[in-house]
């Protein structure tokens, strides 16, 4: 890969060593038996999509405290992917340390020289090797993953892209650590519990999922708990509790504006191509304009769903309040600004009107930003037929600012419905033949209805939280 890839030189139009004609046909990587001990990091300057600003990718093999073998790359630094080779070389054979991984980052860098605007791209290149071999060489902790061809279709974006699956294997291994360790897996979490992001080492702009868990135990009844299993019974049926945490990053999707006219009587049109799936969005987003402009919300009016309007971003990932709310409060902040420096603060008789772009938001880069939770759930099953019920499921959230106490409610009930039905009932049968789906309707697709969710009940946690940027939307 070194080989191929070229610096521009006098053909900076050439990025690689092919010749006109010739073709990429196979790659062949040799299998290197310490690769999984791996990690690999993408620094971004926004939770959306975009290209790295640095990536490092690093395998890293110790034994007795010492570095016997190491691979790092860096991507984002030069016109071509980079082979630290200059720090591989400082770090082999000798002590596996944080002292060890500066210096062999710093002996890399050395003659980095950056271009005019790209400086700090060096000491975050430095920072993030730094961790990322710091994550490598911690004893109890090991990363990986695997890839595997299936003659299935692709699952997409399906309740959520990977947190939903990501998350049901990381708690399921917590609670057998737990279960191995003799804690009651609320304390086994709680002991856990990171001081800033593992992985990038930023601090959290908030983070209170202890006190979900606890909240969550309280409210749940969660103690006395006899964690033996089959050690609760009512009449036929096992009865068990169990709790998991959860967690989902805060995006921003770019790609929304806004616009806001006021007219002389008072009244303001606030106008958006946002889309109401169902989540509440013409109840919050009314909310967001209202306080944005400092008036009641019977005096402005929601135009969405509309083409026609100043753009929108998909509403996904959880985002959609985020950036269509950050849109509306930056036109706002426009629209009152124009008021007072050019008009006296009076609306001109013809009124007016601004247009706003969703303004970047500077605090991705200083804090690791997430929605947490702690699920509690009650679990019976039949000891003769097997059959499994969910009598009570209970969730505690910490989800930043709430705009809508109720829809957001909604939202979380939704979802914890949602996964009860993914685990108990969900499952696509497959053609072996020709791999479609063949249960393709409700009669043989199960899904959960009112009597299988008994009692679902959500709350949110209030909490002071780092200060950000003012009117930072981040869940609804």
């Amino acid at each position: 890969m070194t080989d191929l890839h070229r610096l521009p030189g006098e053909e900076p139009d050439r990025d690689t060593i092919l010749e006109h004609g010739e073709l990429i046909t196979a790659v062949e990587l040799p299998p290197l038996t310490f690769a999984a001990n791996s990690c690999y990091r993408k620094v971004r300057d926004r939770a959306s999509y975009a290209f790295a600003l640095v990536s490092v990718a690093a395998a890293l093999d110790i034994a007795d405290g010492s570095v016997r073998d190491v691979r790092i790359a860096m991507g984002g630094v030069a016109h071509k992917p980079w082979r630290a080779r200059r720090a591989e070389e400082a770090l082999l054979g000798g002590q596996a340390s944080e002292e060890s991984f500066q210096a062999a980052a710093e002996t890399e860098l050395a003659e980095a020289r950056p271009l005019p605007g790209n400086a700090f791209k060096i000491p975050l290149a430095r920072n993030v090797m730094v961790r990322m071999l710091m994550d490598l060489a911690q004893e109890h902790r090991r990363t990986t993953h695997r890839l595997a061809a299936l003659d299935v279709p692709p699952p997409t974006i399906m309740r959520a892209p990977g947190e939903t699956q990501g998350m049901f294997a990381f708690e399921s291994a917590m609670d057998e650590m737990a279960i191995a360790c003799g804690l009651d897996p609320i304390e086994f979490r709680i002991r856990n519990e990171p001081a800033a992001h593992p992985e990038s080492g930023l601090p959290f702009s908030s983070r209170n999922l202890v006190g979900c868990l606890r909240e969550g135990a309280s409210r749940f009844r969660w103690r006395p708990r006899d964690p033996a299993a089959r050690s609760r019974r009512d009449r036929d049926w096992l009865v068990g509790t169990g709790v998991a945490a959860s967690t989902y990053p805060t995006a921003q999707l770019p790609g929304s504006a806004a616009a806001i006219r006021a007219e002389p009587g008072g009244r303001y049109t606030v106008s958006i191509a946002a889309a109401d799936i169902g989540t509440g969005t013409w109840t919050a987003l009314r909310q967001i304009a209202a306080d944005a402009l400092g008036v009641a919300i019977d005096q402005l009016a929601l135009e969405i769903g509309d083409s026609a309007l100043p753009p929108a971003s998909p509403a996904g990932l959880s985002s959609g309040i985020s950036c269509w709310g950050s849109s509306i409060v930056e036109a706002a902040r426009r629209l009152r600004g124009r008021l007072e420096s050019q008009h006296g603060g009076i609306v001109p008789t013809g009124g007016l009107e601004v247009t706003a772009n969703m303004p970047e938001n500077p605090d991705v880069a200083r804090y690791a930003m997430h929605a947490f939770g702690a699920q509690f759930a009650e679990v019976r099953v039949n000891q003769d037929t097997g059959e499994v019920r969910v009598p009570r499921l209970l969730g505690v959230f910490d989800a930043g600012r709430i705009i809508n106490p109720k829809t957001a409610r909604s939202q979380l009930i939704g979802g914890m419905t949602q996964e009860l039905s993914l685990a108990l009932h969900e499952h696509s049968i497959l053609d072996p033949r020709f791999g479609h789906v063949i249960n393709h309707d409700f009669s043989g697709y199960h899904i959960a209805s009112n009597a299988d969710a008994v009692s679902i009940d959500a709350h949110g946690r209030r909490h002071r939280q780092r200060r950000l940027s003012r009117h930072r939307h981040p869940r609804a």
